[in-house]
């Protein structure tokens, strides 16, 4: 693994593709740039050597609202979760983008499980990891590591709400089909941030609205 080495990853059935993911370190600070081929640039996560000033910003690129971050748990010795992306069978849905063979592509899951990747923060080297698939990784500038592995996991039931400024426009764009969103949450075990790629129509009607 090199120092600054982008990281790309999706999913794929040979015909219709998830958007890609991007994980990219940068050069002056332990930090990573997180963003879709669809959804663009939309969080930065900030690894301080001091655990009290770690942070996030989150928006359009020149819009990004700062955060504080309480870093996830080490889930093993040295070895924290970062981040997860969720992406079921309705995700893998575009038509093939450009620049895809510069992405690493996954088999897509089954209608009952989901494609989870994983960013790993590592601090003592790289542990060995034997229940995923391996993706890439990189070496941050303060001497850590960043990993990206990919596992199948059960799909899970249940409900949510989002708060939407325009309801009536929403219920439009629902009604014609082909909208998306991107949920986004912490997990409750050891406080890794989550993403979940959800859409409202069968995957082969491709394309849509993002929101």
């Amino acid at each position: 693994m090199g120092t600054g080495r982008d990281i790309k990853v999706g999913v794929s059935d040979g015909q219709l593709f998830s958007q890609a993911w991007k994980i990219a370190p940068t050069a002056r600070r332990a930090e990573l740039v997180l963003s879709g081929s669809r959804t663009g640039h939309f969080m930065h996560l900030t690894m301080h050597g001091d655990p009290g000033h770690w942070h996030t910003k989150v928006g359009r690129r020149g819009e990004e609202v700062e955060r504080p971050w309480v870093p996830p748990v080490e889930r093993v010795a040295g070895v924290r979760r970062l981040v997860q992306l969720l992406l079921p069978l309705e995700a893998v849905r575009y038509p093939r983008p450009r620049g895809f063979n510069q992405v690493r592509w996954c088999d897509p899951p089954s209608d009952q499980a989901w494609l989870e990747f994983t960013i790993l923060h590592c601090r003592l080297g790289i542990p060995r990891i034997r229940s995923a698939e391996v993706m890439g990784g990189t070496h941050l500038v303060d001497g850590t590591d960043v990993v990206v592995i990919a596992r199948l996991r059960p799909a899970e039931d249940g409900s949510f709400s989002i708060a939407i400024k325009d309801p009536g426009a929403l219920k439009a764009r629902v009604e014609a089909g082909s909208v998306g969103a991107l949920l986004s949450g912490t997990n409750d075990v050891d406080g890794c941030l989550w993403f979940l790629h959800l859409y409202n129509t069968p995957r082969d009607r491709a394309g849509g609205v993002y929101i």
